[in-house]
């Protein structure tokens, strides 16, 4: 059974000390609102005096033709803002095991943030016989188990336990200072890959 620590492809951030009221969700008068068709409301902000302070600057680079957003400090790719419920959808690369490559993992470290993992989050490993963890540091957070079955394609959406698995988001088990500066090793994936089918992955 193969361990798998796990990269975060698609997942919600909260900056849950941050209840804005909703005559703040706009940007700020003279400051850009959109990147590449995404709205950027305040507390967030692209340039300075835009945004409420550095962790909530957003990056907007156009240089390929495509803007892609990035929350500062991170390589995170920003695809959704949500002022009024405190959310903020990012995405991650994606991290496989057995593909014939050296087993990769993404650490993502939250410490000194004001972002949490949303417990709306799901976490789920696709994969025959697989072990898929979730790490706060040193420790083992969460995770689930996959089992063999021949009718892999009936089964595999299912997240049953059966050639794929699905647990939730331990956020609730972790009070908040601590996910402040928890580091989490996560993997995620919300497209379709079947034709990946002899490849472990997951998704959130």
């Amino acid at each position: 059974m193969a361990a798998v620590e796990l990269t975060v492809f698609h997942v919600i951030l909260l900056f849950w000390s941050l209840r804005t009221a909703e005559s703040l969700v706009m940007a700020l008068t003279g400051c850009e609102s959109y990147c590449g068709g995404i709205e950027i409301p305040y507390p967030f902000g692209m340039t300075k005096g835009c945004f409420l302070d550095e962790r909530f600057k957003i990056h907007c680079n156009s240089s390929s033709g495509v803007p892609k957003l990035t929350l500062n400090g991170t390589d995170l790719p920003v695809i959704y803002i949500s002022v009024s419920y405190s959310t903020i959808y990012v995405k991650f690369p994606i991290a496989f095991a057995n593909c014939g490559v050296k087993d990769r993992s993404t650490v993502v470290d939250l410490e000194g943030s004001p972002f949490l993992f949303s417990s709306e989050d799901d976490f789920v490993g696709r994969g025959c016989s697989n072990l898929t963890l979730m790490h706060q540091k040193n420790s083992t957070v969460g995770g689930c188990v996959s089992i063999c079955y021949e009718n892999r394609d009936r089964l595999i959406a299912s997240c049953s336990g059966i050639n794929s698995c699905q647990t939730r988001d331990p956020s609730d088990m972790i009070d908040g200072e601590s996910a402040l500066v928890a580091v989490l090793d996560w993997g995620i994936d919300r497209r379709d890959l079947n034709h990946l089918s002899g490849m472990d992955h997951t998704i959130l």
